[in-house]
């Protein structure tokens, strides 16, 4: 998986719930941030087109110091 901001991140694949896990160790800088999956089939060949969508933040939201 890659995200934007960070290049290729080490996310999980749950077997039980069907969902990729990854924890931001740092702060999301871009308003917009793009994901992007890429995975292989069974046989092990890369899919041509990975998952792709992206997500906008609200920094002024985000930043505001603990207890405000």
């Amino acid at each position: 998986m890659q995200v934007s901001g960070f290049g290729e991140v080490p996310a999980n694949f749950s077997l039980d719930n069907h969902k990729f896990l990854w924890q931001v160790n740092r702060r999301l800088r871009q308003a917009t941030c793009q994901v992007s999956i890429h995975w292989k089939d069974t046989a092990g060949k890369a899919t041509e087109n990975p998952l792709r969508w992206s997500f906008q933040i609200d920094r002024e939201s985000a930043y505001l110091p603990d207890g405000e």
